[in-house]
Parts: C-alpha cells; sequence; structure tokens
C-alpha cells in the first residue's frame, strides 16, 4: 500500500490518499483543510497492515501495543532526512496544519502500526483543564525505561500548548490507548538529560528551545507512568 498527501488540480483540494499498488486503485482518501506543499510526501505500508486496520476499524481486532521509542536506538539516512523535512518550512506547515488532522485517522486505521513519516507519534487523550471533557491531541514521544516522555514544545511558540494544562490539572491521562499518570518533570538536571534524549528523536526540539527563548519560556517535559 502507499499513503500519500496529494493536491488534485482538478478538484482543487488536497487529500491523504491510500492506493492498492497492486492494482493503482483508491482504497480510502481523507480530504485535507489546507492545500499540500508541492512535492511527493507519503509512505510505504505492507498489504496486510492495511488488512488487518480494516478489522480494526469495525472493531474486531485490537491495536498493538503502544510502540517501544527508544532514544539511544540509532537511526539510518531514512529517518534523518524525515527528520529534516520536519524542520524545514514545508515540514512545519505541514505538522501544523495537515498531519495533526491525517495522524489520528491513520493511528485508528493501521492500529497504530503505521506513521506517515519516520518519526512515531500517538494520540493523547486528557481531560479538559477548565471543561472537563476528553481531548485528544496525535504526539510524537520517546520511552525512558517504562515511562513515555512528551515535550511541550507547541512548535516553539510563545504559549505551551492547551494538553499540558490539561496533564497538570488532571494527570490521569491514556496515550495510545493505555492508561498513564502524568508529572511535569521540575528537576534541572533530569530536564536536561531528558531534553537531550528528545533531540536525539528529533533535532528539531533544539529549533524549538531557541525560538523560545527570547520570550523566557521553558518548554515543559512530561513523564508518563504507566497506572
Amino acid at each position: 500500500m502507499l499513503m500519500g498527501y496529494v493536491y488534485d488540480r482538478t478538484m482543487e483540494r488536497s487529500e491523504l490518499a491510500i492506493v492498492d499498488t497492486r492494482t493503482l486503485q483508491d482504497t480510502a482518501s481523507v480530504k485535507l483543510p489546507h492545500r499540500m506543499p508541492a512535492g511527493f510526501h507519503g509512505n510505504w505500508a505492507p498489504s496486510a497492515t492495511y488488512e488487518c486496520a480494516r478489522h480494526t476499524l469495525f472493531g474486531t481486532v485490537r491495536s498493538m501495543p503502544l510502540r517501544y521509542v527508544d532514544p539511544h536506538k540509532k537511526r539510518g539516512r531514512v529517518y534523518r532526512a524525515s527528520v529534516q523535512f520536519g524542520r524545514s518550512r514545508a515540514g512545519q506547515f505541514m505538522a501544523r496544519h495537515v498531519a495533526r488532522h491525517t495522524d489520528p485517522y491513520l493511528f485508528r486505521l493501521t492500529g497504530g502500526r503505521v506513521n506517515m513519516g519516520a518519526i512515531i507519534n500517538a494520540p493523547l487523550v486528557s481531560t479538559g483543564a477548565k471543561s472537563g471533557q476528553p481531548r485528544q491531541v496525535q504526539l510524537t514521544y520517546f520511552h525512558d525505561g517504562p515511562d513515555v516522555i512528551l515535550i511541550a514544545s507547541n512548535f516553539g511558540g510563545t504559549k505551551h500548548p492547551q494538553w499540558s494544562y490539561n496533564l497538570k490539572a488532571h494527570p490521569d491521562c491514556e496515550f495510545g490507548g493505555e492508561r498513564f499518570s502524568a508529572s511535569q518533570v521540575t528537576d534541572a538536571d533530569e530536564y536536561a538529560r531528558l531534553y537531550k534524549l528528545a533531540e536525539q528523536i528529533y533535532a528539531g526540539y533544539g529549533d524549538y528551545s531557541v525560538k523560545t527563548a527570547p520570550v523566557g519560556r521553558q518548554i515543559p517535559v512530561f513523564r508518563l507512568t504507566p497506572r
């Protein structure tokens, strides 16, 4: 299967398309809210993954356990290229305006087996700090032992993301379909260690810390402990 972001000039719309490479027929598509940048942006997945995911959508197959992301793992050229693109202007546009719509769909469709890019992400379900209602957002992560580490970068913006306030107000949450309790990392040495590991997963976190420095914003780091 080939999954890619495409722009249809005849219909003037962008979409996430999933194509069977044996027949070149579309098997699924999702309309996107913004026009895609020029060029091909996609990923391959085994047909068996998609077939299994079709059953997942109807509740007959459970999603796989949250994938373990080891920050110490040596990563190859494809991964580094994906990171480089993610740090580019086009990559940042896709992350902000496109991936946040399509990544949750892909996670549900494939049971967490496939991401559009090489950098793994999963859905965080938190409780709204003010509303008390469930709130979901797709986030990049890595593991520190059995714990999940989340970086509240907000793409280097001047404000913290809303989900960070949710976790501070209501620590119990779900990530990738598994239950956790969240705590913000406040120890300076531990913070520095984890942030350095985060940059090994995605070097763009270093860009974000540079962007937030002029406004005095320290990017929060959260540890999710299984419960």
